[in-house]
């Protein structure tokens, strides 16, 4: 038995006993083994066997950007590219910064096959991304309390110093401009969340929701679509160039 793996087991039998002496910290401590469990897994190279235990973690409903990361590593060493980036995706909303994942996010998308040329940002779209899109949902809410606060802040100062009334309206006009547009990004944050998807294997995009219907494009492996509505076992979907057409349910992965 290796030093790595005695060192994992010690772990455990800790969190065993303060399971319980704290019976209250039960199911936190239950979460606690089967990460350790899932990690050693994946260092003996099981990652069958660690994406049940992380999806385990997932399943009693607690969310981490640690678990989504490993599950994504898993499955990229498994080979299922379109999986991985899945989770990859789902830790990225959690932890927008990373650079370890944002490299991983980056690499895999590098090596997919693409059924159309993605269309490019325009400025404005780039500068939010670059700026409010390294943000998670909870920063952009603190951005914009804090922003509010400034701008109240100015406006009182405005009131009490006679000199500053003269120049207020520019840090005004900075904090509004940074106000609306940290709103404007944390709305949008909103509406992707559970709309967003990826393509989990090949599949035909139709014109209607039948499988007889006509092809109206081919989508690959790994590629992102914005579910726009479903139809029993069928998902109307847009491309990121703007196309629209219905595929099976079973062909997605949502975000």
């Amino acid at each position: 038995m290796n030093a790595r793996r005695i060192l994992v087991l010690f772990c455990l039998t800790l969190i065993f006993f303060k399971g319980a002496l704290y019976p209250a910290d039960n199911k936190r401590s239950s979460l606690e083994v089967t990460f350790y469990k899932a990690n050693l897994y994946y260092e003996e190279e099981k990652y069958s066997e660690a994406i049940e235990e992380y999806n385990r973690i997932l399943d009693n409903g607690y969310v981490s950007a640690n678990v989504y990361y490993n599950l994504g590593n898993c499955y990229y060493k498994k080979g299922l590219l379109p999986q991985a980036l899945v989770y990859y995706e789902k830790a990225k909303r959690l932890l927008p910064r990373d650079a370890d994942l944002r490299a991983n996010i980056e690499y895999v998308r590098s090596r997919i096959t693409k059924s159309y040329e993605e269309p490019k940002a325009n400025f404005i779209s780039y500068v939010m991304t670059e700026t409010f899109g390294r943000l998670n949902a909870s920063e952009l809410v603190m951005l914009i309390f804090i922003v509010n606060i400034l701008m109240f802040m100015v406006l009182i100062l405005r009131l009490f110093f006679i000199d500053f009334r003269k120049y207020y309206i520019y840090p005004l006009l900075i904090f509004a401009i940074i106000f609306l547009a940290a709103i404007c990004s944390f709305l949008q944050t909103g509406a992707k969340f559970g709309k967003e998807a990826i393509v989990v294997k090949e599949s035909s995009v139709r014109f209607e929701p039948q499988d007889n219907a006509t092809t109206h494009f081919d989508i690959y492996g790994a590629e992102k679509v914005i579910i726009i509505s479903q139809d029993k076992d069928w998902y109307k979907v847009k491309r990121l160039d703007g196309k629209v057409g219905w595929i099976r349910k079973i062909s997605l992965q949502i975000i």
